[in-house]
């Protein structure tokens, strides 16, 4: 049966074509469109900015975590990471915990080939892997006493979302969340 109906369907479209139904000719393909210029020329490139630009986020969350002032972190982030960032320093001045020390960052490279390489300007964004070193940081309760527990971890893999920023020029980090699949920290 599917053999007939196909063969039907064949016929069907010669009798058009002979009929002069359907169109002989191919319509002429649009001409391409120049392609927006990409905002960084390499990736490594790319990579140097999208490693800056996680650096100055976690440097900018750390003195956040210190001083309680979150108004600077919208110069380093956006989106997810901006909201999640200011209710967790909420969160540290509620419960009287703050800071000391900084985050460092190292291991860093992309998900895929970010869209500012390829010039698409209509969704300007990189994923990263990072490792977020937390070695240099202690959590302080209101009695300036540490509450990060011995032995605890203190390398921890992340996927990391940034957006081309078009005022400031920038990348900003716009998600970041610890990386459930194998540790590559």
């Amino acid at each position: 049966m599917w053999i007939i109906a196909r063969v039907s369907a064949a016929a069907l479209a010669v009798a058009f074509v002979l009929v002069g139904c359907v169109p002989t000719t191919t319509p002429a393909s649009p001409a391409p469109r120049p392609s927006a210029t990409p905002v960084f020329a390499t990736e490594a490139e790319a990579l140097a900015a999208a490693t800056e630009a996680y650096a100055a986020y976690q440097k900018t969350l750390d003195d956040a975590f210190s001083s309680y002032e979150n108004t600077l972190l919208s110069k380093v982030a956006s989106g997810a990471a901006l909201s999640k960032a200011k209710d967790s320093v909420a969160n540290y001045q509620k419960v009287r915990k703050r800071q000391t020390g900084r985050a460092s960052i190292d291991t860093v490279s992309f998900v895929d080939t970010p869209s500012a390489l390829l010039g698409d300007h209509k969704s300007l964004f990189a994923q990263a892997y990072l490792c977020l070193d937390l070695s240099q940081v202690d959590v302080l309760d209101g009695d300036d006493r540490s509450v990060v527990p011995a032995g605890a971890e203190r390398r921890f893999p992340i996927i990391a979302s940034l957006v081309w920023d078009r005022s400031l020029k920038k990348l900003l980090v716009d998600e970041d969340e610890s990386w459930s699949g194998e540790n590559f920290c």
